[in-house]
C-alpha cells in the first residue's frame, strides 16, 4: 500500500506523497501531495501538472506558490 503513495522526484532524497491515495473514505478533492525534503537546505522540485492551467498552493504558508502553470513546473 505504501508503495502506491510514494513517488520519487528529481532529487533522490525528496519524496512525493499522494495524500488522496491513503484517504479511502474521503470525498472528491483537489490533487493533494506532501513533499518530504530530507536535505538540510532548500531544493527546487520539478513536477508534472498536466494539461490546462493549474495553481500550486502551499497549505503551510496559506499562499499560492505558482499560478496558471501547465506541463512541467518547479517550486
Amino acid at each position: 500500500m505504501l508503495g502506491g503513495i510514494i513517488a520519487p522526484t528529481n532529487h533522490e532524497k525528496i519524496l512525493q506523497l499522494d495524500v488522496l491515495k491513503a484517504d479511502f473514505f474521503g470525498s472528491e478533492a483537489y490533487p493533494t501531495y506532501l513533499y518530504y525534503n530530507s536535505y538540510g537546505e532548500t531544493k527546487e522540485v520539478i513536477i508534472e501538472v498536466g494539461d490546462g492551467f493549474k495553481d500550486l498552493y502551499d497549505a503551510v504558508t496559506n499562499a499560492f506558490i505558482r499560478r496558471k502553470v501547465s506541463g512541467q513546473t518547479s517550486f
